[in-house]
């Protein structure tokens, strides 16, 4: 028997061999045993539900608790924040960094290269300014000056041969450009269909420059490494909401100057090697998925009314 008698909470009441529940504003009567009979079964989904999800939680939790990098040689510019950006966006947890340049108050392009050359993967991170054409100030109608972190990851020994390194192969295109302030990461453009293929142009190894970056280019700094430039061609953004080449021609810091790039001063530049690490814990996205469904059953059990005739 089902009976409409207006909306009120959940309860439950025996009356006799019958068991009546008010569920979302109706009434339903049934016996008492098939009323055991699907409290038993919703606990049996339960528990399952139930396993699924601590799975789940397991496999987030490994990767969410990855050993956390090293850095050796001490730093200006990485903290331990920085360090969780880099190693995400180099898909490697627990990785070393060993600081082998340091810029001085003298430091030339050659001191960089005397360094660096020749150590294998590196990390280049500056301390940088510029005018921030988006912040003019009200009062005076001049741009805003705007402090960020940037840098590149060169996934190959540097060389003062003044030429490039280009990698026409996809699966070699693993450089990237970053800023830390705005958390974002530039990588080599992928697209093989491009006519020219700029996305070739890992870095420039110029005897008269420092760490450079592309084509045109991208990220370079001057021989006396205290100004720098940015017009990015070769990297681009992999921001969802970024589109392909939408970056093409804005500046690493200040991306909104379409076209002309811009011009920065340089404070600081620091220069690790990258070593050790494995590849970083990324949950599949069946773990999600499976996440996600074992939520939307709790929930859908949770509401379910019981349509049980008696």
């Amino acid at each position: 028997m089902l009976t409409h008698v207006g909306r009120f909470g959940f309860t439950d009441k025996l009356i006799g061999t019958h068991h009546l529940r008010h569920e979302n504003g109706r009434v339903i009567l049934m016996t008492r045993n098939y009323f055991q009979i699907l409290l038993k079964q919703r606990k049996q989904t339960m528990k399952k539900i139930s396993l699924i999800l601590i799975l789940c939680f397991i496999s987030l939790s490994a990767a969410s608790n990855a050993q956390a990098g090293t850095v050796i040689g001490g730093s200006e510019l990485l903290n331990s924040s920085s360090v969780i950006k880099l190693e995400h966006w180099l898909g490697l947890s627990d990785v070393t960094f060993t600081n082998i340049f340091t810029k001085q108050e003298d430091s030339l392009a050659p001191d960089f290269h005397t360094a660096v050359n020749g150590k294998g993967p590196t990390i280049s991170i500056m301390r940088v300014s510029s005018y921030d054409f988006a912040a003019v100030d009200p009062v005076t109608g001049t741009p805003k000056i705007a402090t960020n972190v940037v840098g590149g990851y060169n996934p190959q020994s540097w060389t003062d041969g003044n030429e490039y390194t280009l990698t026409p192969d996809l699966k070699d295109r693993t450089g990237f450009l970053f800023n830390i302030d705005d958390n974002l990461v530039l990588r080599q453009d992928r697209d093989e269909d491009l006519e020219w293929s700029i996305g070739k142009y890992q870095t420039y190894n110029g005897y008269a420059f420092g760490p450079t970056f592309g084509s045109g280019f991208d990220l370079y700094v001057d021989y006396y490494l205290n100004s720098g430039d940015s017009r990015l061609n070769s990297y681009t953004s992999d921001n969802p909401n970024l589109k392909p080449f939408e970056s093409f021609g804005f500046g690493l810091v200040n991306r909104y100057v379409g076209g002309f790039g811009d011009h920065f001063d340089i404070y600081e530049i620091e220069v690790f090697t990258v070593s050790g690490g494995s590849a970083l814990a990324v949950p599949e996205l069946e773990t999600y998925a499976m996440m996600i469904v074992g939520l939307g059953l709790i929930s859908f059990i949770s509401r379910q009314r019981i349509n049980a005739p008696t």
